[in-house]
Order: C-alpha cells, then structure tokens, then sequence
C-alpha cells in the first residue's frame, strides 16, 4: 500500500529534498515536518499539504510512513524517543548510508516495519539532486513499499547491497562525493593563482569534471582518462610539478599514480608510461623528505 501521509523528522537538506519530491510528484502526500528551527525550510512552496512543527511528538492523524533524516549521530537517539506512542502499522525510514536496520531497533521492538534508504546523491535541499539517482535499500513488508514507492517518485534506480559490506559501500560512496568535491576545491585554488576569479575557477573546474564524469559512464575508467599522464607526456608533467605548490603537489602526485594503475589495469602502460610514473616518484620522494 503506499503512504499518503508522510513524517519526515529533521527536514535538513536532504528531508527537505524529500519533501518537495512528494509534494512535486505525487499529488495525494500529506506531509508532517518536525525541526528544531522556528521557522520550516524556506525551500517547500506555500501549500495546505504540508505543516512544520518544532515538536517531535506523533502527529495526529498519525501518518503511515516516517523518514528520519536527522544527523546520522542521532538517529539511535531518535529512534529510541519515538519507540514511545507508536501508532500501529508504522513504516519508518532512515537515510543514513553508514548505519543499518539496527538504528531502529527500538521501533522494531514496538511493530513498526522499518529500514534504510539511501541516495547516491550529494543532496543540498533541492530534489533534482534525488531525480535519476541510485538508492540502497535494506528493508521489508511497507518499508519497503514506502521506500520503493519514493525511489518511483525520484525515477531512481536501486543498487544491490550486500549489508555486512555497509561501512566499505558508505566509504566508496564517501570517496565518490567528498573526494570529488575536495580535488575540485583544491584545483581551484591553484587556478585562482593564475589570475582567475575564484567564483569563475571553481565553476569552470566543476564544469569540467562534469564532462570528465560524463565520460567515465560511456567508458571504461582507463579510455576516460585525459591529460598528459596518460599521454605520457612526462615533460609536460614534469612542468606541473615544478608549478605546483608542495600540497598541490602530493595531491597531484597520488592522483596520476592511481591514473597511471588504472592504465596498467586495463594493459594499456607504456615504456612512456613508466617515465612518468618514474618521475612522480622522484617528486614524491623530494616532498616527503
């Protein structure tokens, strides 16, 4: 059965984002928001579908389905303070991607059917970031059904998960957005020193790791592989090295090993290959020193 009247406790960024998706995409969702703000999301549209409270106490009427998107550090606690009061036939979810079914033990232990649904998704409060994206889940009975029923509205995907490998899923997922945002940031300092405004060089950055990213789901990661590493243009790397500041430069470094691997994976090193990497040692070494 799918829900019609929704609780999403914590409406940060994310429940937010999940907020407007039910609003915007299926016409029947009631939805009760519960922050510890004065004031609800300035994100959501004026609407009578949907009120916000400071309170977390149940809702009356009580609703089918809750998403927890509080702080992962939290939502034991959470957890624990709704097991009291707990209506019957409750689905309760929460989006955590480093915790399991286990954080909500406690309403478990009362009858509620509950589980985890997680966005492949670095979301910000605006549900695009949640259209087209790919989802695990760990769930039965009408979590589940209320889980898959969100990842429809999104147009989602869902990606098999094997739950005993949770914490390696969540760092892989981690290195994915964090680290892509990280080495983006990090390459825009270095391009604001060359005279580029530092709104302009992070978006021109973000707009090409876009297409660098676009490519890599055409493409093995070895064929998507750009730039003079991979050309084996050691005097041109050599020329990066020279520019780059010592941070910079073991950043750079690692980065175009991994490079350099993923081409040695696929068979595709060369002798000029080798040079390189030959090279990235030696700068390596002269920075660790």
């Amino acid at each position: 059965m799918t829900p019609r009247r929704w609780w999403i406790v914590g409406p940060g960024r994310l429940g937010a984002a999940w907020a407007r998706l039910l609003l915007e995409e299926d016409p029947d969702a009631q939805l009760d928001l519960s922050g510890r703000r004065p004031q609800p999301p300035p994100t959501l549209p004026p609407s009578h579908r949907w009120r916000y409270r400071t309170s977390r106490s149940w809702p009356a009427p009580p609703p089918e389905a809750v998403l927890l998107t509080v702080p992962d550090r939290a939502i034991v606690e959470v957890a624990a303070a709704l097991a009291e009061g707990l209506p019957a036939a409750v689905a309760v979810l929460h989006c955590a991607g480093a915790l399991g079914v286990e954080a909500l033990a406690p309403l478990a232990a009362r009858g509620a059917s509950v589980g985890v649904l997680h966005p492949l998704a670095a979301v910000v409060g605006d549900p695009d970031a949640l259209r087209g994206a790919y989802f695990t889940l760990e769930a039965t009975g009408s979590a589940a059904a209320a889980a898959n029923h969100l990842v429809r509205l999104a147009g989602g995907r869902l990606l098999p998960l094997v739950t005993h490998r949770r914490g390696l899923y969540h760092a892989a997922a981690t290195l994915a957005a964090a680290g892509a945002a990280t080495v983006v940031a990090r390459a825009a300092a270095a391009l604001v020193q060359t005279g580029a405004p530092a709104t302009d060089a992070r978006r021109a950055l973000v707009h090409l790791a876009r297409t660098a990213l676009d490519a890599l789901t055409e493409r093995s990661p070895a064929a998507a592989l750009t730039g003079p590493a991979v050309r084996g243009d050691t005097r041109t790397v050599a020329a990066h090295l020279a520019q780059l500041s010592p941070s910079e430069r073991r950043l750079y470094c690692l980065l175009t090993r991994e490079a350099l691997a993923l081409l040695a994976e696929a068979g595709l090193a060369t002798s000029a290959h080798a040079e390189v990497g030959a090279l990235l040692e030696t700068a390596c070494e002269c920075d660790s020193t």
